[in-house]
């Protein structure tokens, strides 16, 4: 075996580790400037600026309507900023929002059928 290879591969997975960590203590920070109340502000624009184009287009597939989308969007991040405080960590903060937005575009397609469903125009009155 090659000494080379394997000092190569360690090298890697010590940088990885350390961009890893680095990562996480970025976004630990920053999750912190979102809760604090003197920050908060220009961390949420941050965020928004930051997130908005991916779940748009991520909510844009679900809901196809623009209009719709942005809905939803604003929906998600109204979401976002009430329950940032119960945010526990477990997984990245954009796999959090991703899967609020998730949820928020469902229970819209989920609403939206309800709608059409009872809609008193789709029933033809008989008396």
């Amino acid at each position: 075996m090659n000494f080379n290879f394997f000092s190569k591969k360690l090298n890697l997975l010590v940088h990885f580790k350390s961009k890893l960590q680095k990562t996480l203590l970025e976004e630990k920070e920053f999750i912190e400037q979102l809760l604090n109340p003197k920050t908060q502000n220009d961390a949420f624009q941050k965020l928004l600026h930051s997130y908005q184009k991916p779940l748009y287009n991520h909510i844009r597939n679900i809901v196809l309507s623009h209009d719709d989308t942005d809905d939803v969007l604003q929906n998600t991040f109204i979401k976002v900023f009430q329950n940032l405080k119960n945010f526990k960590g477990e997984s990245k903060l954009f796999s959090w929002i991703y899967r609020i937005a998730t949820n928020e575009a469902l229970t819209f397609l989920n609403q939206k059928a309800k709608k059409v469903e009872y809609h008193p125009k789709h029933y033809k009155t008989t008396l």
